[in-house]
């Protein structure tokens, strides 16, 4: 009898390890190959990213913008605002280790992915305030911080597009 139930346990563990496998999320991929044609409808270009060895399509309409000082302190390198002054690309990078990172913003944030974007590791996720969703994309360095773009606002459609394409060629 203990042997039945030793047997029943081991089969209870092996079935909850394979259901927890089967729940965990694909990694996502995205390559700028796959939107280069895309991206060519598109007036704009691949700029280098200030501060980061990363370089980004940016699409004609949006602009750079100033950083105040204040803000370049806290690391903030890169700030994008469209022409019509509705949507808002930044990056910054964090001097702390991406799980650091990553628990600090477990609480306000959701949608929680893990993925590359040409081949490069990443993590994303959504935060949401008053209605305006900005989407935001984590890449860990050698040097054990992270740079972080976010791209707001996520959730309307006039700029979804432009947003996926500006992701997309995120290429060292």
């Amino acid at each position: 009898m203990k042997k039945l139930i030793a047997a029943l346990l081991s089969l209870c563990l092996m079935l909850s390890v394979v259901a927890v496998f089967a729940e965990a999320p694909a990694v996502k991929e995205l390559n700028w190959s796959t939107y280069a044609e895309e991206a060519s409808k598109v007036e704009g270009s691949l700029e280098n990213v200030n501060s980061t060895d990363l370089k980004m399509f940016v699409p004609a309409q949006f602009q750079d913008s100033a950083i105040s000082e204040e803000a370049v302190q806290k690391g903030h390198f890169l700030l994008l605002k469209s022409t019509d002054g509705k949507a808002v690309v930044s990056g910054q990078i964090l001097p702390l280790p991406m799980d650091v990172v990553m628990a600090g913003v477990a609480q306000s944030a959701k949608g929680f992915e893990e993925g590359k974007i040409n081949g490069i590791a990443v993590k994303s996720f959504a935060v949401e305030s008053d209605g305006v969703v900005s989407k935001c994309i984590a890449i860990g360095t050698n040097q054990n911080s992270v740079i972080m773009f976010s791209f707001t606002p996520a959730n309307d459609q006039n700029y979804v597009n432009l947003f996926k394409l500006m992701a997309a060629s995120l290429q060292h």
